[in-house]
């Protein structure tokens, strides 16, 4: 009670999920022995408070910054505060009237990719697992999708079984949009449908928050999942490391990838956190770089009949060595997408655009069941497999007549965290220029699906290092979509 009068600790003056957490949890102790503790009223206020501030703190559209993982653990108290706050006040006081919570299990729908996978672009693993927040939602509010996401997802504990409304049916998501941008967070996510083998993308903006230490250095992300495989992955979980002895000065050594006070994501020394762990476009070596303050943000997010669109604006992040980035994505449902990286810098530069899928190990681990991606490339072409699934890749500028590098990386980075010695892998595949240039355009083409899909074919119409309005015509069996980009308007049209 002193601590939380006093606004002692951190927690009890942030916007982070750990004032959700710990002042919601002594409000729940305070109901339980409210009729031995006369004070218990103030604890429940500051538990009120402490939620209200959390729940202000998010998307419009129910997004959390911290991402899906962590948004489970912090909303679960959220959840259980408001269901005994509601049950206490015999309903006068209801949380669950809250905007955000109204909106927070469309989160979970949209970050599901596959089979208790999630498309998990901060820290903690892309397993979904049991759902504390799902059950409790879908009690709350009655709502039959997400009672379809909490029983795929498994029913694990006594707490679980509390929860849960055995009266609710499932349902499948039926009405829900195959588009879903959280636009506070920037985050876009294109489905091909809910089904787990159904095509998945996904393209992140945003930015790095100042109080949330689980961001990453990811602006301009693109990920893609086919067949319930992840074929341009993000990585692997990294496991934090071993803060060490203390000093002679009873101070802690620290290793920088968990180290609150220099705030980890300025540190850079992590694959798993820095830019070259992402697929996004890279200058010199050297940037992006992580700022706070500044933000990555949508140009243009459209959905139409048959394709979406979304442009991404990363520039905050590449100053001062470029005066633009900027990212253009056309999904072509169900599974085509058309990249265009823009690139203008002060002066001639190199520019890598980075493509990473899931190594052996990293499969492994996640339990995929034919271990490892085989990646096969050519002049300006490689594909991914993994599964029964694929993703052909084919470069349209620059193309094999013109100059570029087309790489693979494999690094290997060792480190201790709490468990010991730990080697954890980042193997990816890359395009970029040859000669330095002060205006650069990437322009890519992607098909994905089954082993056995007819291949498209993609044709470049224009030309794109010297003029800004060129055209990518996508042929796919009898059909044929042609997609006009013009960089100077900032415009997509597809026909």
């Amino acid at each position: 009670m002193e601590a939380e009068r006093n606004k002692t600790y951190p927690w009890m003056h942030s916007r982070a999920n750990w004032r959700t957490i710990l002042c919601g949890c002594f409000a729940v102790a305070g109901m339980t022995f409210h009729k031995d503790f006369p004070e218990y009223r103030a604890l429940i206020e500051y538990g009120l408070e402490g939620v209200l501030v959390g729940l202000d703190a998010g998307d419009r559209a129910g997004g959390w910054d911290e991402g899906p993982g962590y948004w489970d653990y912090g909303l679960s108290y959220a959840v259980r505060f408001a269901s005994a706050l509601r049950i206490f006040t015999g309903g006068a006081v209801d949380l669950f009237r809250h905007p955000f919570l109204r909106k927070t299990g469309d989160f979970r729908l949209y970050m599901t990719t596959g089979p208790d996978r999630l498309w998990n672009w901060s820290d903690c693993s892309k397993t979904a697992g049991a759902s504390m927040t799902i059950i409790g939602l879908a009690r709350a509010y009655g709502n039959p999708v997400y009672q379809r996401m909490a029983l795929d997802q498994g029913i694990t504990t006594l707490g679980h079984l509390y929860w849960l409304d055995p009266r609710l049916k499932p349902q499948a998501p039926r009405r829900y949009p195959l588009t879903k941008r959280f636009p506070d967070l920037g985050l876009m996510v294109m489905r091909g449908g809910f089904g787990p083998r159904d095509p998945y993308v996904g393209i992140k903006a945003g930015d790095i928050p100042e109080l949330n230490y689980h961001s990453h250095l990811d602006q301009g992300e693109v990920v893609i999942f086919a067949e319930g495989r992840e074929l341009l992955a993000e990585l692997e979980k990294w496991p934090y490391p071993y803060e060490g002895d203390r000093k002679a000065d009873g101070k802690k050594t620290k290793t920088g990838f968990y180290d609150e006070e220099l705030k980890r994501y300025k540190r850079r020394d992590f694959d798993d956190v820095g830019a070259i762990g992402h697929n996004i476009v890279t200058i010199e070596g050297n940037y992006p770089r992580a700022r706070v303050g500044v933000k990555a943000r949508f140009l243009r997010a459209e959905s139409h009949r048959g394709h979406d669109v979304a442009v991404v604006d990363s520039t905050p992040y590449h100053r001062p060595v470029a005066s633009r980035v900027r990212r253009y994505l056309v999904y072509l449902r169900p599974d085509v997408v058309v990249l265009v990286d823009e690139v203008r810098a002060r002066e001639p530069v190199q520019a890598r655009v980075l493509y990473h899928y899931l190594t052996s190990d990293q499969a492994a681990a996640c339990g995929v069941e034919e271990a490892g991606a085989g990646v096969n490339c050519g002049a300006d072409t490689f594909t991914i497999t993994s599964g029964p699934a694929q993703l052909r890749w084919q470069s349209l500028h620059p193309c094999q007549a013109d100059h570029l590098v087309l790489g693979r990386d494999d690094r290997t980075t060792t480190y201790r965290p709490p468990a010991g010695l730990a080697a954890r892998r980042n193997q990816y595949l890359y395009v970029q220029n040859l000669y330095r240039k002060p205006r650069l355009v990437f322009v890519a083409a992607m098909q994905f699906g089954k082993k056995a899909m007819r291949p498209a074919r993609f044709t470049l119409e224009g030309k794109p290092a010297s003029d800004s309005h060129f055209s990518v015509r996508v042929r796919r069996g009898a059909k044929t979509a042609r997609v006009q980009f013009d960089l100077a308007a900032v415009a997509v049209k597809v026909s």
